[in-house]
């Protein structure tokens, strides 16, 4: 009998393997299969016929003519097979959006809120998720994004500061028959990020974003690695400057208090400039980039991040750190973020480093439903 379970197992994690290979190249054979998972031919036979049969994969015809004999078939994933649910809270409206397994979103919603208001948000999400579990079909999981502190295993938020929550439950939402999977909101945007191949997946990476607040995610081999406690990576509470205000953490100077959007706008209109926020984006008008003292605020904005992400390089010697700001537009923080890493950081550890000023900001939403893919991947609870 152990044999069996064992044997259902392995068949299963082989299944979500090639699946993973398929989505990742778009479209494959069988004979690459093969080669890539390092199984038999029989194997993967069995296995895509299965999942043709379910409407997973789909056959193409020979794009590509073998040395002998007819042309090899190619295989891809159907358009209406699998899907996954991704939730962003923030603390002024939720946003949902449903994609396909390639990651293509076929649904986007938005619904108004107000952040504070735990029990009601919670009871929102629950019922948004009651009705797209209603509406879609071959769903493999939900991710939610939440800004602050997420205890993963418990469906819990332990903190969040944008929020002003402390110890919410989402335990509820345990009661739906797929994964549901709560996490750290810039989490997730490190994943659309990798999605969007911004870096590798086999690569150590470091993604910081700049926006109500200030977070950081480190990659590594394509896994997200959140620490004993789900923090790794709070870069926005590196105490960055003493001589600056107290930050809610009990540090002074953190980089959060020194660049986060609201700290921005603050030094901008002391300087009677005003920017306009919009979904988490400043917009500068283009003179307002050329005008000589908002490039001093942000030539200061970028040699904080600066400083902060020389840390992260000598820290955890990243291959790849994503910047995602709308502060990228400004030629004076880009500029004033690249010196300092140029002069502080350790050559050798610094020249390691490919450093992206993403024009693009990552889709939360998105990088939730995307996590969910990833753990269905990786089959955490087949045991």
């Amino acid at each position: 009998m152990e044999i069996v379970k064992g044997t259902s197992i392995l068949r299963e994690r082989n299944k979500r393997t090639l699946i993973s290979h398929i989505r990742r190249l778009r479209e494959t054979s069988r004979q690459e299969l093969v080669k890539l998972m390092n199984v038999s031919k029989n194997t993967i036979s069995l296995i895509v016929e299965e999942l043709i049969k379910d409407g997973i994969v789909v056959e193409r015809g020979g794009e590509e003519e073998q040395q002998k004999g007819r042309p090899r078939i190619r295989i891809a994933l159907h358009p209406d097979g699998y899907r996954a649910i991704g939730i962003n809270v923030t603390p002024f409206e939720i946003q949902y959006q449903i994609i396909n397994y390639y990651g293509d979103v076929l649904e986007a919603q938005r619904v108004d809120t107000v952040g504070n208001q735990a029990e009601q948000i919670v009871d929102q999400v629950d019922r948004i998720v009651a009705q797209l579990i209603e509406k879609h079909h071959r769903l493999i999981g939900i991710g939610i994004a939440i800004p602050g502190i997420v205890d993963a295993q418990n469906l819990q938020v332990v903190t969040s500061i944008s929020m002003q929550w402390s110890t919410v439950s989402f335990q509820k939402l345990a009661r739906f028959a797929i994964p549901i999977h709560l996490q750290n909101s810039v989490n997730m945007g490190a994943l659309d990020a990798m999605d969007r191949q911004l870096f590798m997946e086999s690569e150590a990476a470091f993604y910081i974003r700049i926006g109500h607040g200030v977070g950081g995610a480190f990659t590594f081999k394509g896994q997200l690695i959140q620490g004993a406690s789900f923090t790794a990576g709070e870069i926005g509470h590196l105490a960055i400057d003493p001589t600056k205000e107290k930050c809610s953490c009990g540090q002074i100077g953190c980089l959060e208090m020194l660049v986060k959007h609201q700290a921005i706008k603050q030094q901008l209109l002391a300087i009677n400039e005003s920017v306009i926020e919009q979904s988490e984006m400043i917009i500068f008008a283009q003179e307002q980039l050329e005008n000589e003292r908002v490039q001093q605020v942000m030539s200061q904005a970028g040699t904080n991040v600066g400083k902060a992400l020389v840390s992260v390089i000598h820290l955890i010697n990243p291959a790849y750190i994503v910047i995602d700001s709308s502060y990228n537009r400004s030629s004076a923080f880009v500029a004033s973020c690249q010196a300092v890493m140029h002069a502080e950081a350790i050559p050798v550890t610094r020249k390691a480093a490919t450093v992206l000023f993403d024009t693009t900001r990552s889709n939360l939403g998105k990088g939730a439903a995307l996590f969910a893919i990833y753990h269905y991947e990786q089959a955490h609870e087949l045991h």
